[in-house]
């Protein structure tokens, strides 16, 4: 990945969870978004349910009582990425060929780990 692909991806990234930080801001977390289907289907809660609730009270700074007891990793790993690809995208002087490859290593992992942390 070269470094114009690279600026590209970290704007993109920032700007998607931009949005989606900013569309937990203006939605209610009353508000019936989805159902789970395994909630529906068993009575029982999945590793996934109340992820949104949570995020919705999150980003809110209601985190008193989260749905989810993981949700709280899950939440700051986007937080974290928001405000790396956010510092990476407005400040391109940052980026060395070196930082570059261990950060798409680092997010990738931390990525894979706590979704992996989610669903155990």
């Amino acid at each position: 990945m070269n470094h114009r692909e690279y600026q590209l991806f970290n704007a993109i990234v920032a700007c998607s969870l931009c949005v989606l930080f900013l569309f937990t801001l203006v939605i209610s977390p009353k508000h019936k978004l989805t159902s789970c289907i395994v909630l529906d289907k068993t009575g029982k809660m999945c590793s996934s349910c109340g992820l949104t609730r949570d995020f919705i009270a999150f980003s809110k700074l209601d985190f008193d009582s989260p749905v989810n007891d993981k949700s709280k990793f899950v939440y700051s790993w986007f937080l974290l990425q928001f405000i790396v690809r956010s510092i990476f995208t407005l400040n391109p002087s940052l980026v060395t060929s070196g930082l570059k490859k261990k950060d798409l290593w680092m997010s990738a992992f931390s990525g894979i780990l706590v979704f992996l942390f989610l669903w155990i």
